[in-house]
């Protein structure tokens, strides 16, 4: 997965919204869900289903969104190390 991958999860999973966590990320919708739909290929399960209010995560979304917020905060401190040299 990429580096990216990972703040979509973390996108979506506050929002619960394909298109507002593509606008929050800017980027276009379709790419979003083209990321959303390899990552469920490549981890071989299904991360999220759609509903009429927006989206729901699986149980086994759940568990990846939860790794997900902790290699976000990873990143972000990382990137915020390197801005102070």
């Amino acid at each position: 997965m990429r580096d990216f991958d990972w703040y979509i999860l973390s996108s979506l999973h506050k929002t619960k919204n394909i298109t507002q966590s593509a606008k929050l990320l800017f980027i276009e919708q379709p790419t979003l869900t083209r990321r959303l739909q390899a990552m469920e290929k490549e981890l071989g399960c299904t991360l999220v289903y759609r509903t009429t209010k927006g989206i729901e995560f699986t149980a086994q979304g759940e568990k990846v969104v939860r790794r997900a917020e902790v290699i976000v905060q990873l990143l972000q401190s990382i990137e915020k190390d390197i801005r102070q040299y």
